[in-house]
């Protein structure tokens, strides 16, 4: 599987689930870690690892986070206590149905791999440069 662009993050449930009980370090922190689970420079999909059978430190994984050592062992203890994700053997950490949130991924990879030109007529540069249906 390859490098990711984005991941998939549901709003009602980031704003009114049971996340909102975390504090934002451990909220921010598990956005991190949806990310470095995305991004195939850490490992596999949903799976943060640099070889099999050894993840990062935990000094290593603080330290992409930017986050002190001791914020990122208690954010990882929450993590896996709210079993949003598992630590096996070695530090390897694998996020929990990974697949339930990147279903959409694969299903539209296809649309993505499609090189359509823009028709110009049809649309127009927003305030921000993105293109805007006329």
């Amino acid at each position: 599987m390859g490098h990711r662009t984005w991941i998939k993050l549901y709003c009602e449930k980031w704003l009114r689930g049971s996340l909102r009980e975390d504090t934002p370090s451990v909220r921010g922190l598990w956005a991190d870690i949806l990310a470095m689970a995305g991004d195939f420079g850490y490992g596999e999909a949903g799976i943060i690892k640099v070889a099999d059978r050894v993840g990062l430190t935990d000094e290593q994984l603080a330290g992409i986070c930017c986050c002190p050592l001791e914020e990122w062992q208690q954010a990882k203890g929450r993590l896996v206590e709210t079993d949003r994700i598992r630590v096996n053997e070695g530090n390897i950490i694998e996020i929990t149905n990974w697949t339930n949130y990147q279903s959409e991924y694969q299903r539209q990879k296809p649309y993505r791999d499609q090189k359509v030109p823009v028709d110009p007529d049809k649309y127009t540069k927003g305030k921000y440069g993105q293109n805007v249906k006329r």
